[in-house]
């Protein structure tokens, strides 16, 4: 499926690997690495329902101008309190890193805290191997050459990232019957119930720390209702099928 991905529609290149790093790399030892715009990406472990709606709701528009990143509202999501975990080398140890979604993003200010995700792993031995694969956005042309009116394009869009979460649950569906040995160490095999459950690692951006002169400028100033600017276009947030992943 992933060769199917990467041919997406005709296409080549839709996939990128990113090459596997060595132990002592700091993707491996600290569970950060560098990202464009000041950003850290955080290696996130969470249950496979989750990194589902994350990519249900992403907003396209946010998607085609950043060359494929896939972003959305926390409370877009079903469960962001759900329990998620920060890998790093001493995490996975100790079994700790426990916290929410929500604190990825968590030194900005609350209502301007978004899930930005570019990257994800698919095997299950996440504490064995770091195997990352990278969203791109498809071309702006139909399967004839043909030039894409916008709206063409963002479902072409919809279907790129439609078969992303096809090609992702059909590889939980076949890791949910691996063995033992080859088990994470979160979550447990015990909590494991079914395929929405199975783990899922998404590399997660985190905005770097706000400016202190700012932050002690704006102290005891009251912060507009809003949550920065208006929302895009309704045809350009989500699938319409909030419901098709869902347990």
């Amino acid at each position: 499926m992933m060769e199917e991905m990467n041919t997406f529609e005709g296409r080549q290149n839709l996939v990128f690997k990113i090459p596997e790093p060595v132990c002592t790399n700091s993707a491996w030892t600290r569970g950060t690495n560098s990202a464009s715009g000041g950003l850290r990406s955080l290696r996130i472990v969470m249950p496979l329902a989750m990194a589902i709606e994350i990519l249900q709701q992403v907003d396209l528009n946010i998607f085609t101008t950043q060359a494929g990143a896939v972003e959305c509202w926390p409370e877009d999501l079903n469960s962001p309190e759900q329990e998620v975990r920060f890998l790093n080398c001493k995490n996975m140890n100790e079994g700790s890193g426990a916290m929410q979604v929500t604190q990825v993003q968590r030194e900005v200010p609350e209502g301007e805290r978004k899930i930005h995700c570019k990257s994800v792993e698919l095997p299950l031995n996440y504490h064995q191997r770091m195997i990352r694969y990278t969203f791109r956005t498809p071309p702006k042309t139909g399967e004839r050459g043909e030039t894409l009116e916008p709206a063409e394009w963002l479902q072409k869009c919809n279907r790129y990232i439609k078969q992303w979460m096809d090609l992702i649950i059909a590889e939980k569906k076949r890791q949910l019957h691996l063995p033992e040995d080859m088990w994470p160490p979160w979550p447990p095999r015990s909590r494991v119930s079914d395929v929405m459950t199975m783990p899922m690692v998404m590399w997660l951006s985190k905005a770097p720390k706000e400016n202190k002169t700012r932050k002690r400028k704006s102290e005891g100033q009251t912060c507009p209702a809003h949550r920065g600017p208006p929302p895009p276009p309704p045809h350009t947030r989500g699938f319409g099928m909030s419901g098709g992943y869902r347990r």
